[in-house]
């Protein structure tokens, strides 16, 4: 009822049912919170792998195993920076404009990993303006963090999505606040690891966050190093545009064989004994650049994705959907992102630039055919602009 009140909702009345879902929804709790700080039980991991896991996969063939997690991420951030924000959790305030928590799913073959949802402050930042594509969902909340109602959005789209697939799927999570344990589904059996041990039981926590990590650090410092180069060139901080482009580029470079590796390690399969499950999937290539910088690389691995959340927090995220300020967001992005969007002409014109740069580089060719596909691609569009522009201008003179 107070929460009603602070929203001005005079004709609201809620029954005990009712604020049993509201308590869930939003991640009202009335227990410890336990996670991957605490202590491992290792009597649960064993009772979990050698009976409890079998007997949930005994019914799921591989592709139907999912595991779905979340990471935060210092999106902007750059190696000279990195032991200022060492071990922040970041449980507000202005750091929270600093990062975002990316949501990451995949099955056990590595064949289907869904698209990343990324969470920031800003439900439009500057940076999108004009843009219509992205290669993520995109979600808004006030400190950039997972919450009941987002995540049991998602998991409803996704069964949803299995369901028009006719395929029965069971998803392996945590027991963070954020994830509701009443969420109703029809093609999705929802899974919790024990408490404590998802450090150890967790597929996605046995490599794959940190390869995904480390190849989104390696983006970024190559473009770093980039902008050193070019001092002809105004260099620009890194905008939340960019961060879903890069940490979207470096989920799509993980390979089925790091993922198929990091659930075994998770006792999700059984190896062979010619096969041990390697400790460390990151290539070494992925981190030459970066080694160095071993903070940099794991500078964020302690940013909460989910808490517990206060009456002024919950209202404070719905006004983010029925009036949002983000006065402070627009200010420190107007500074970094130019207002004008670039014309398909333009980008024509750097892509005969990188077609000669493609074309100086050895065993190249299937880059340069990719590339003719964009051109193409870019082409069709222009040449559709220039017959509509011609038909809208028949229509003035008339």
């Amino acid at each position: 009822m107070e929460i009603a009140a602070r929203l001005n909702l005079t004709e609201f009345s809620g029954s005990t049912g009712w604020l049993d879902r509201f308590r869930s929804r939003h991640s009202i709790v009335y227990r410890q919170i336990s996670g991957e700080a605490e202590s491992v039980n290792n009597d649960d991991i064993a009772s979990w792998k050698n009976n409890v896991l079998p007997s949930l996969l005994r019914d799921y063939a591989p592709d139907d195993v999912y595991n779905a997690d979340e990471f935060g991420l210092f999106f902007k951030l750059m190696p000279d920076k990195s032991f200022v924000f060492k071990n922040e959790t970041c449980h507000g305030g202005k750091l929270s404009k600093e990062r975002l928590t990316v949501l990451v799913c995949t099955n056990s073959t590595g064949t289907h990993k869904l698209k990343l949802v990324v969470i920031g402050k800003s439900r439009s930042p500057r940076c999108f303006k004009n843009v219509r594509t992205f290669p993520c969902e995109y979600l808004a909340q006030s400190r950039a963090w997972m919450t009941g109602i987002l995540f049991m959005n998602w998991i409803q789209q996704l069964d949803a999505f299995f369901g028009k697939q006719k395929r029965k799927i069971i998803l392996f999570v945590d027991n963070c606040p954020a994830h509701p344990k009443d969420i109703p589904t029809t093609n999705i059996k929802l899974v919790f690891f024990p408490p404590n041990t998802t450090s150890k039981l967790q597929p996605l926590d046995q490599g794959i966050i940190k390869v995904i990590k480390q190849k989104y650090r390696k983006k970024l410092f190559q473009r770093y190093l980039r902008d050193m180069e070019n001092t002809n060139q105004i260099s620009t901080k890194v905008n939340v545009l960019d961060s879903i482009h890069y940490v979207s580029a470096a989920w799509d470079e993980i390979k089925p064989d790091v993922i198929i590796n990091c659930y075994r390690k998770a006792a999700f399969g059984v190896l062979n004994n010619s096969e041990q499950a390697d400790s460390s999937p990151l290539k070494e290539e992925d981190f030459q650049l970066l080694q160095n910088f071993a903070d940099y690389a794991t500078v964020d691995d302690e940013l909460v994705t989910s808490s517990t959340r206060t009456l002024d927090e919950i209202i404070a995220d719905t006004n983010l959907v029925d009036n949002e300020k983000e006065d402070d967001d627009q200010e420190e992005e107007d500074q970094d992102f130019p207002v004008s969007t670039p014309t398909i002409t333009t980008g024509l014109q750097h892509l005969s630039e990188i077609r000669k740069v493609l074309s100086c580089v050895e065993n190249s060719e299937e880059l340069l055919g990719c590339l003719n596909k964009i051109e193409n691609f870019l082409a069709e569009i222009h040449c559709q602009n220039l017959k509509q522009s011609k038909i809208d201008n028949f229509f003035n003179k008339q």
